[in-house]
């Protein structure tokens, strides 16, 4: 076991009383760290402490004598031990491959009470010159890879492998994440791979919106000089990064393959792009399995904040047979999206993946393309999102549900400054979006449903410079007018429209839609400056497959929102809280969706067939029965008590509790 010395214990304990050290480690009181903490149960607390100088990997892990890094701890746990991680930086990629047994005996990993960990998947980048080849701009320039051994850790399995095996498209060790004080610089650059990937291919996976080389760089950017290997940046304000906290992403920061996994009030940023296109996700928590990991029944992640992945923040696997819950967590300024969530929930169960009060905001930096994944893909099979904050993801959607998903809902979250859709449910059934607020995008809808069938949308608050709601296909480049739409609902919505476009956009009945109904909706379009009142019912627009008409014409034509009505909502919104004034029309007519209706509502019904092979690949084709606990789920959150007026918009939240 390493410790100090006794010289080194004497200097300790002198600067220890003159006040310049803070006791803790190896002279902390034990009764007073624990007595911070709740009870400890059957199991074993261990600690770890970065900036404990007593802290070495050999001692005990006990509050005394804590480990220096978090994969010791990790590695000691059993189900029921939790381990408490102490103030301070760890630069580290932390593995956790094995399960707790169940809630009450799980394995726990988290932040000491009061103090701030950070788990880093990244190394600081020191000794910068000025680039002699530009001596009219303030670029600056240092070696890459960095030749010390802490940052090669986890790149290679030779540290002293040559430059040219540890930055290629091969191993994909770019630099792909640099940042200045934790503020992500914009590449100039991708790999070779990438650049080969540019249109016209098809869902070319690269980065878009801003130039490429050293004569394209800009304050707040940076670019790999791989012929000299070199990283050059240009700092905003024209700083010097001598003066500034560089750090380069080399690895992730967590990755959990188990069950029964709690990880609580801890930050953890950087991760690598580690292949040409995929990979490089800041913290994955995946149950066990191999290819990634399977099902994760159990695993709890709450309190976390994410970000500063070059590719992805967060991956996520849902539980087969027990929820999975991630809570308050922030997700944030990600080279691409925030990541994934996958349900893995199975019919005979009422297991979720429910993400809850998260905030979800800030992704996609640099720019990625949106017909890939650049705001995150939700797959699988029942995944709740519900009151979080989805906001200002570059060039993307809010949330993309996409490819064979089922049972979904997103309930009572609030979406803004997007720059795609703001709901988007694509290649999917059985999805509901309830009690939002979104404002959309100026050229997006803010909901769309897309080749998925048997959806609801209802209560939602939209408010749109574009298209409010979209029922069936925008129509693109894929053929997205061949996917088969059918059965989906829009029940309850307030629709405010700054534009001259459909407010409800639904495709027409034909070989590949059927029977998709809206009712009951609210329709306002905002009037110029200085008129008030509401905007006539001819003024309104509703879309059919190209056409616009006027909610006359789409009554008689396709009989549709025959209780619906244009008028001014009076209603007021501050963010995601909506008011109703004293007499809004908004307060009343809405339809009761009971467990009842809602069962008729997402039952299996004839389908239309499918025809080609580009309608196959981009439609559900399934047409599963929805799971009980979905059904059930939905109609809690719909609930309205029976002497309750059933509102157009919103439910109140007070008539609306959840667990």
């Amino acid at each position: 076991m390493k410790s100090m010395n006794l010289q080194s214990r004497l200097l300790y304990s002198i600067l220890l009383v003159c006040g310049m050290i803070l006791p803790s480690g190896l002279w902390s009181d034990d009764a007073a760290v624990l007595a911070k903490l709740p009870p400890k149960g059957d199991g074993n607390y261990y600690f770890v402490s970065a900036n404990d100088p007593a802290a070495d990997d050999a001692n005990d892990g006990s509050s005394s004598r804590p480990f220096k890094t978090v994969q010791r701890g990790a590695d000691m746990l059993q189900p029921g031990d939790t381990l408490w991680i102490r103030e301070g930086e760890y630069r580290e990629f932390v593995k956790l491959k094995k399960s707790g047994e169940s809630f009450d005996k799980m394995l726990n990993v988290r932040g000491y009470p009061g103090e701030k960990a950070i788990i880093k998947g990244s190394e600081l980048l020191t000794g910068w010159s000025r680039t002699k080849s530009e001596p009219d701009r303030p670029i600056w320039e240092v070696s890459w890879p960095p030749r010390s051994q802490a940052a090669m850790a986890g790149w290679s399995p030779d540290p002293k492998a040559p430059y040219e095996k540890l930055c290629n498209a091969s191993t994909g060790k770019y630099p792909s994440m640099i940042a200045c004080d934790d503020d992500p610089l914009l590449p100039m650059f991708t790999t070779p791979a990438i650049e080969a990937m540019k249109p016209p291919k098809t869902y070319c996976q690269y980065f878009v919106g801003h130039g490429r080389g050293q004569k394209a760089m800009k304050p707040g950017t940076c670019y790999y000089d791989e012929a000299r290997n070199k990283v050059l940046v240009w700092l905003k304000g024209d700083g010097d990064p001598n003066k500034h906290r560089m750090e380069a992403a080399v690895r992730g920061a967590w990755y959990s393959k188990g069950k029964y996994i709690r990880v609580e009030d801890l930050f953890f940023q950087y991760a690598e792009l580690e292949r040409p296109v995929t990979g490089g996700v800041v913290f994955v928590m995946t149950g066990p399995g191999d290819k990634g990991g399977q099902d994760g029944d159990g695993n709890i992640a709450r309190n976390l904040d994410i970000s500063l992945g070059a590719f992805a923040g967060a991956v996520f696997r849902g539980g087969q047979r027990v929820t999975t819950l991630v809570e308050n967590c922030r997700i944030h300024h990600n080279g691409q999206s925030m990541g994934n969530f996958h349900g893995c929930g199975l019919p005979d169960t009422d297991s979720w993946l429910i993400v809850r009060g998260c905030e979800l905001t800030d992704n996609n930096l640099f720019h990625w393309s949106s017909r890939w994944d650049a705001g995150g893909k939700h797959l699988g099979t029942r995944v709740l999102i519900e009151n979080c904050t989805i906001a200002r993801n570059r060039i993307s959607p809010g949330v993309w549900f996409d490819i064979h998903q089922r049972d979904c809902i997103v309930n009572r979250c609030y979406l803004r400054e997007t720059e795609k859709y703001g709901l988007y449910y694509e290649i999917g059934e059985t999805g509901a979006f309830i009690n939002n607020v979104v404002e959309a995008a100026p050229h997006c809808a803010g909901i769309i449903t897309n080749g998925s069938s048997r959806c609801l949308i209802a209560n939602n608050f939209v408010i749109t410079p574009n298209r409010g709601i979209v029922i069936g296909a925008m129509g693109n480049a894929e053929g997205q007018g061949g996917r088969m739409n059918c059965y989906n609902r829009a029940y309850n919505n307030i629709i405010i429209c700054k534009a001259d476009l459909p407010a409800m956009s639904i495709i027409p009945d034909g070989p590949a839609a059927k029977d998709n109904v809206s009712d009951n909706n609210i329709y306002w379009r905002e009037l110029p400056a200085g008129q008030t009142g509401a905007t006539p019912w001819s003024a309104m627009q509703f879309g059919d497959g190209g056409r616009s008409l006027s909610l006359d014409g789409w009554r008689k034509e396709r009989g549709m929102d025959l209780l619906s009505r244009v008028v001014d909502p009076l209603v007021t919104y501050n963010g995601a809280a909506v008011t109703y004034l004293p007499n809004s029309p908004a307060l009343s007519g809405g339809k009761r969706l009971t467990l009842s209706e809602l069962e008729k509502l997402f039952a299996v019904r004839t389908m239309p067939k499918i025809k080609d092979k580009l309608e196959a690949w981009t439609s559900i084709q399934e047409y599963q029965p929805p799971g009980r606990a979905f059904l059930e789920k939905l109609a809690e959150l719909l609930a309205v008590p029976a002497d309750k007026t059933m509102p157009v918009g919103p439910i109140p939240e007070k008539e609306n509790k959840t667990p």
